[in-house]
């Protein structure tokens, strides 16, 4: 038939995938300091994640020398990483407790993540890794009432994509930062 220029593609589970890795979290107050030191809160977290699995291809071979000349459809399958999933996560968060009093700076980072599979490595883009500082802010005012600030992105750091190796971008977009301030109040 004749081409009708479209492509129909489906998302297919691979029967040949694995994912392991491991995770490890820590998490403490320091209440048995002496004020003010005893309002003081460690969080970290950390993920190694490895994936493998399989992606189908196919390629054009050379065209047969007898008429009518067709060429040679090879098939098969290469290996790569998972698509969007991290190689590793880390988050840490030192905050402090007192008083009706919550304040907290939080780091995340983001390692690479395979975003698209392309037709050959060459083509699979990938998501760069990226690291994001956010803080937040609350005081209780009454039992019920409370005034909040929650800021986003401090360091309004960039998120970039690549074709294969990273001196081939194709994308970086900067979100900026974003905040809100508000007042809670609990009906209870």
């Amino acid at each position: 038939g004749q081409f009708a220029n479209y492509t129909i593609t489906e998302p297919v589970n691979s029967p040949n995938a694995e994912v392991y890795g491991f995770e490890i979290e820590m998490q403490t107050n320091l209440r048995f300091l002496p004020s003010p030191f005893d309002g003081v809160v460690i969080s970290a977290n950390y993920s190694l994640i490895r994936s493998e699995t399989e992606f189908p291809f196919f390629e054009i071979g050379p065209r047969s020398t007898e008429p009518p000349y067709k060429p040679t459809i090879i098939k098969g399958f290469r290996k790569g990483r998972m698509p969007g999933q991290a190689d590793k996560i880390i988050n840490l968060s030192l905050g402090y407790e007192k008083g009706g009093f919550v304040g907290r700076v939080s780091l995340m980072h983001q390692g690479e993540i395979t975003s698209t599979i392309g037709e050959r490595s060459e083509y699979d883009i990938f998501t760069d890794s990226f690291t994001r500082i956010d803080m937040s802010l609350s005081q209780k005012i009454l039992d019920n009432l409370s005034l909040f600030l929650n800021v986003n992105n401090l360091t309004n750091l960039s998120e970039g994509a690549y074709f294969g190796i990273t001196d081939r971008p194709v994308d970086e977009q900067y979100f900026g930062w974003t905040a809100d301030f508000g007042i809670k109040y609990k009906l209870n």
